[in-house]
């Protein structure tokens, strides 16, 4: 009877003791995993990362291909530039 007005009224660092008694129990009950035993862990509470990576489909890299520039285009494509940067140092 004792025990029973223990559980229901007094409490343990500020919680009911009812709720650290259940806490306790469940503690001890349920099995722990240790990850340092690997032996001993079983593939039902374990996510492989392997099949994880390969559920993954991983998205191809584009390909770029070089353009293939004439002489004259380099030529053309210098003046533009030096065009643009004489506009550019008159303005600012």
């Amino acid at each position: 009877m004792l025990s029973v007005a223990f559980l229901m009224f007094a409490k343990i660092q500020g919680k009911q003791a009812y709720t650290v008694a259940l806490a306790a129990v469940k503690y001890f009950w349920q099995p722990k995993a240790f990850v340092w035993k690997k032996d001993e862990l079983t593939s039902e509470n374990i996510y492989y990362e392997s099949t994880r990576k390969e559920n993954q489909k991983q998205p191809e890299p584009e390909k770029k291909e070089a353009k293939i520039l004439s002489l004259e285009e380099i030529r053309e494509l210098a003046k533009k530039l030096d065009k643009e940067e004489e506009n550019d140092l008159e303005s600012g």
